[in-house]
């Protein structure tokens, strides 16, 4: 059985985190709302033929990412998705009401970590990411892999986040990880088989229809360029929830258990550098999450105290710092709505 245990409790958790990230991330459509979707359009009428897109552009990237394709094919179009995208969030936020729930056993904690990554941008892209990424999709798949307890639910979320974006497969370390820190055999084994399976299909698609993602130009000289904005875009991205993976990282440590804790610092440093290595940091970042819930996990037998500091900390600085987005060398401040809502801003 998929073990949820979703009380009321959560899902009400769940829509104040969806009010936090609409009042501090507000959606607007601009002009290239559903910037990716006439592109998934095509590529939706034979997946694995899609229309040629340029070596150096966005869509070349998107060879792989077939889940986004299927929904298309589906019937749901960009309007539809976007409602689609907005419940997704429900169900995220109350995911992470799960899990942290999970590990610290208190629900005003719980509460207060829901909200507070509903006050980052990785809540706020639920609210308005209106250029079709689907990256809220990827990273409700690896929430989902961490929520679930059963190993073919497990299976399946992950599947759904790596042929959703291939960040996401940086990201299954964190889920590796997780299962380290949790003891959890079972979830470490079936992180590896998806990741076998994962790319097994890719291989089998490349030799048979000839998929393959173009090489672009290098970004690495640009995003070393643009570190002066990057790294606070990294920062900023988590906001205050970057005290759940460093203090985790501490605890680990402090208990001897070096394998967990080496697991959990590969993981951020393996989803620190793919943000770095591209334009796009921000946007990237979100796949910091599940190293998040990592960092909850290994602080669950740390005194009440310790846990409590942890949980305001990262409450207070989510909400009290704006939302810095980034795609080198551009960084803009994405302001609260009722400071939007006011003349010069």
């Amino acid at each position: 059985m998929v073990a949820l245990t979703t009380g009321r409790w959560q899902w009400r958790t769940a829509c104040a985190a969806v009010v936090v990230t609409y009042l501090l991330h507000p959606p607007v459509l601009g002009d290239n709302a559903g910037g990716n979707w006439d592109y998934i359009e095509r590529q939706a009428e034979d997946p694995f033929d899609p229309p040629f897109a340029f070596p150096t552009s966005h869509e070349a990237k998107l060879m792989f990412r077939l889940v986004p394709a299927l929904i298309v094919r589906a019937g749901i179009g960009f309007g539809g998705w976007m409602v689609l995208q907005a419940l997704l969030g429900v169900v995220v936020f109350a995911a992470a009401g799960i899990v942290v729930q999970r590990h610290l056993h208190n629900r005003a904690a719980s509460v207060a970590v829901v909200i507070a990554v509903g006050a980052t941008y990785i809540g706020g892209q639920y609210a308005f990411d209106d250029h079709a990424y689907f990256d809220t999709l990827a990273v409700a798949g690896l929430v989902g892999a961490m929520t679930v307890r059963s190993y073919p639910a497990q299976f399946v979320c992950l599947l759904i986040a790596l042929w959703t974006d291939e960040r996401a497969v940086v990201a299954t370390v964190a889920v590796m990880a997780y299962a380290a820190i949790t003891r959890d055999r079972g979830r470490a084994i079936v992180t590896p088989l998806v990741l076998i399976s994962y790319a097994t299909g890719r291989a089998v698609l490349a030799g048979r229809y000839g998929l393959a993602t173009p090489a672009g130009p290098n970004w690495i000289g640009a995003a070393i360029d643009g570190l002066d904005v990057s790294i606070p875009g990294l920062w900023m991205a988590l906001k205050g929830l970057w005290v759940f993976p460093v203090l985790g990282a501490v605890t680990l440590i402090s208990r001897h258990r070096y394998i967990a804790a080496a697991a959990l610092l590969a993981s951020v440093a393996a989803s620190i550098s793919a943000a770095l290595a591209v334009l796009d940091t921000t946007r990237s970042a979100v796949y910091l999450l599940p190293a998040v819930f990592c960092g909850v996990a290994a602080i669950e037998h740390e005194r009440e105290g310790l846990r409590g500091n942890a949980v305001r900390v990262a409450l207070g600085a989510s909400l009290a710092l704006p939302t810095f987005f980034v795609i080198v060398p551009d960084f803009t401040w994405i302001l609260p709505l009722p400071l939007q809502l006011l003349p010069d801003l």
